[in-house]
């Protein structure tokens, strides 16, 4: 019998192209967390590297019952990745 929980992910997304892009990462069943005490490379990618993609800032909660993350583009006001091609 298994009585550790089962992790789970979630994705949504709309039938229609939307003028707004809004992600959203939320873990249930794992186990608990807490937000940690520095931020490592992983945290600097979420946050600033989508940031400047986006013209946003991401939103981290790192609520006991799981990590959830959510950023919002205007999808007009995306930065394409540098091309030097």
């Amino acid at each position: 019998m298994n009585l550790r929980p089962t992790p789970q992910n979630m994705v949504r997304y709309p039938d229609e192209p939307p003028s707004t892009l809004s992600f959203r990462w939320e873990e249930r069943g794992g186990p608990p967390i807490a937000k940690p005490r520095h931020k490592g490379f992983g945290s600097v990618v979420l946050e600033q590297v989508i940031a400047d993609y986006c013209n946003d800032h991401p939103k981290i909660d790192f609520d006991r019952g799981g990590l959830k993350y959510t950023v919002t583009c205007n999808l007009s006001e995306v930065v394409p990745p540098f091309d030097d091609g």
